[in-house]
């Protein structure tokens, strides 16, 4: 296997131009079915009515108005219409049944008798939605008509709607702080990696992180001999919007003052959770061990003045 360049690797790392990088997006774009809401948007959208469907499929005496409802998070309370087709005084039940969405996490449960007088054809239950700060895929539960005096449920296609609760929480995306490569002088014992949560915050979030050896390169960093190898995950709090890998960084057992440093060796973000964060398509930071030859030269010439004020305190003292 042939050794490839630093700028090679930097290409094969971050992507060689920006329409690669735009068909990146799109591919992530089309994979995410999730539709996308305003955080704190008060949605409540009715996707099939009850008259969609033919007579005979329904029950004769109830039944709901709508058989789809979808409700955001931030919506706070759904109202779900029943149907007293006779307009006769009568009774029904009506309860939610947990389905992905699950009370009181998601939902506060419903389980009411309903009284309609002579004449009332309609009547409304609130359904309380909770709103939360951590990440979900969009959740159902049912809203199902029973009969108060056997509690079976009723028959028909319209006795039971479907409720979608939308969630409206960002979770963020997972990107370098450092955007090309960083440059680590090989004198500092830590190196500092940060890692920042970019478009959004809401709820927690973790990553996994390792550092990697980059065999085809010439001028590759070894653990144990140029850095310690360290892995783990990274945990972002609500709210939270960075984090720090900290990885150490080795004095050759070879190295003197002419040492010249300049190895390379990468650390890698991967698994993030929940899976609808994303990780940046760079999800490899290069880190390069260098000699900081600014701050080499400033010492040498500071050493130089002191050698200097030595050899003129012996000559004057004699």
């Amino acid at each position: 296997m042939s050794e490839v360049n630093r700028e090679e690797l930097r290409k094969r790392l971050e992507g060689e131009s920006l329409i690669e990088r735009i068909g990146y997006r799109q591919k992530v774009a089309i994979l995410s079915k999730k539709e996308v809401i305003a955080k704190g948007a008060k949605i409540r959208r009715e996707n099939r009515l009850a008259s969609d469907i033919e007579d005979k499929m329904r029950h004769p005496q109830f039944g709901f108005h709508c058989l789809h409802y979808s409700v955001s998070e931030a919506a706070g309370v759904l109202r779900v219409k029943i149907i007293n087709k006779t307009g006769n005084e009568c009774t029904v039940g009506v309860k939610t049944i947990d389905a992905e969405a699950e009370s009181p996490g998601d939902y506060i449960a419903v389980d009411q008798v309903i009284e309609f007088e002579q004449g009332t054809k309609e009547a409304e239950i609130s359904i309380v939605i909770v709103d939360d700060d951590a990440w979900e895929p969009d959740e159902d539960f049912f809203v199902q008509l029973y009969d108060v005096g056997t509690k079976q449920d009723l028959k028909g296609e319209d006795t039971r709607c479907r409720v979608t609760i939308m969630d409206d929480d960002r979770p963020g995306q997972l990107v370098f702080s450092e955007k090309k490569s960083l440059k680590h002088p090989a004198d500092a014992k830590e190196c500092i990696v940060g890692v920042e949560r970019i478009h959004g915050c809401d709820g927690v979030i973790t990553v996994k992180y390792k550092t990697i050896v980059f065999d085809r390169v010439k001028n590759k960093a070894l653990p144990d001999r140029d850095f310690t190898h360290v892995e783990g995950t990274l945990t972002f709090k609500h709210n939270e919007t960075r984090q720090d890998i900290i990885v150490p960084i080795l004095k050759r057992e070879d190295e003197d003052e002419n040492t010249v440093r300049d190895e390379i060796f990468g650390v890698k973000l991967f698994d993030a959770d929940p899976s609808i964060v994303k990780i940046s398509k760079k999800d490899t930071c290069i880190v390069e061990i260098v000699t900081d030859a600014e701050r080499k030269k400033q010492a040498e010439a500071l050493q130089q003045l002191l050698d200097r004020i030595n050899r003129e305190e012996h000559t004057s003292w004699g």
